[in-house]
């Protein structure tokens, strides 16, 4: 199990270029990233639909998790910007022009919950 997520809410700042940003994030941000030490792997997601009554103000409409092997954000940090550096270096384009970034963080587990399902009858 991952110890901590890397947690990334970001949008398409022009709907033209949709594909190219998915294109960009899916085959070369992620992979780039997930090279980085302490990262086991990560995954995308888009909002499908929001919960009633959760926030007012309008919901990013994609979320990268990143599941990490450390809680030690520093290490984390060093270690993305390294493997960053050495892309950039390569001329690997490590921000597409349509991608906004508008949260990233990075939480540590707290508690984990499974659904059991009730006996049948």
């Amino acid at each position: 199990m991952a110890k901590a997520l890397m947690v990334v809410q970001s949008r398409c700042n022009d709907p033209k270029q949709l594909g190219e940003f998915h294109e960009w994030y899916n085959f070369h941000h992620l992979p780039d990233v997930v090279e980085a030490d302490h990262f086991i792997k990560a995954s995308r997601y888009r909002l499908v639909g929001t919960l009633g009554g959760a926030g007012s103000e309008e919901p990013l409409p994609f979320i990268a998790l990143y599941e990490v092997d450390t809680d030690d954000v520093e290490a984390l940090n060093k270690a993305v910007m390294e493997i960053m550096v050495a892309k950039g270096e390569k001329g690997r384009v490590l921000q597409h022009e349509s991608c906004d970034v508008v949260t990233a963080g990075f939480y540590t587990f707290i508690s984990e919950v499974a659904h059991v399902p009730a006996p049948s009858e």
